[in-house]
């Protein structure tokens, strides 16, 4: 990735501009995040996801890997430089289609000399931190480049109550209507799924409210929980299940077990993976596990609907017999 990124700088390799949703990008950022700090047991860091709204098909048209990149290299210089605790990042609507994204530290309060600066060269950033780290700082200049190579731009301000944000534009790239995303317009979709029963396995916060929202205008009947055993005790108890969707990265036992373990007891539930995995590197643990089908991350709305409107069609509904098993 950073190979492709500094070739794409240096004009080795051309940008790769396409339509995406938004939301489902800035969530996904958010979840590998939380993660990678739950491992690091960075227990006392808080990141907040600020959007304006949470329609999941808001999509942006530029390149992908890019934007990704600077956002996670502007969280890392809060993360890392300035101790930061507490980070809020997101985007505002301005005049209507155009979005203003933003990474803001509310960790902590800062000297009086450095109150309301602003840094259009984010190179002065240097002098910021009581502890200069020129590498973080050479990172900064470098994210600054790739916000112009989208024809953006970005700057810094320091101040109260935030100590310090960046924010960045990219040139006239606006919020596009979900009504053409991929380039297409959409068909118009009546799905009604009030009748259904979806078991949503997920054991983050945001991911599992991002997935209702895509789901909120089928009236699917949600039902969440956390972990595998929480999954298995909800199919145990004979409760009516028409479609799993399963997260891999689950705490404790993963998502393949989980589904194994539910086959046994019911094993004409449909499961449908969700994971931000590589596909090729997982399709024979995908097979073995007996999951009718996935959908990658980050999860786009309609790659999610399709997909579960696909599977549930080869899966109608049964009378569904629980088989005992000691497990």
């Amino acid at each position: 990735m950073q190979r492709l990124i500094k070739d794409k700088l240096i004009g080795n390799t051309g940008l790769n501009k396409h339509e995406f949703e938004v939301n489902a990008v800035l969530q996904q950022i958010k979840s590998n995040v939380d993660k990678e700090l739950r491992f690091q047991s960075n227990h006392n860091f808080i990141l907040s996801l600020i959007i304006p709204d949470p329609d999941p098909t808001r999509s942006i048209s530029t390149d992908q890997e890019v934007f990704v990149h600077i956002i996670r290299n502007l969280l890392n210089y809060l993360i890392r430089v300035t101790g930061a605790e507490h980070i809020e990042f997101g985007y505002h609507i301005e005049k209507g289609i155009y979005p203003l994204f933003f990474v803001r530290d509310f960790s902590r309060e800062i000297s009086q000399d450095k109150l309301n600066h602003s840094y259009e060269n984010l190179e002065e950033l240097s002098n910021f931190s009581s502890l200069p780290d020129p590498r973080a700082i050479q990172e900064l200049v470098h994210t600054q480049e790739l916000v112009k190579l989208l024809n953006g731009s970005i700057w810094a301000k320091s101040g109260m109550p935030e100590n310090l944000v960046f924010y960045f534009h990219l040139g006239k790239e606006q919020i596009i209507s979900h009504a053409t995303i991929h380039g297409k317009e959409r068909p118009d979709r009546e799905i009604e799924w009030a009748s259904k029963n979806i078991l949503v396995v997920e054991d983050l916060p945001n991911n599992y409210l991002y997935i209702e929202a895509i789901l909120r205008k089928t009236r699917a009947n949600l039902i969440h929980v956390t972990n595998g055993m929480d999954a298995i005790s909800t199919v145990k108890s004979g409760q009516q299940v028409d479609l799993i969707l399963m997260d891999i990265r689950l705490p404790g036992m993963d998502g393949y077990e989980t589904t194994r373990k539910i086959k046994l007891l019911r094993p004409n539930i449909p499961v449908i993976a969700i994971t931000a995995y590589s596909i090729q590197d997982e399709e024979e643990k995908i097979r073995k596990a007996g999951i009718n089908g996935y959908v990658g991350k980050p999860i786009h709305s309609d790659d999610l609907i399709s997909k579960m409107n696909e599977v549930m069609r080869n899966y109608p509904r049964k009378s569904f017999r629980l088989i005992k098993w000691a497990i």
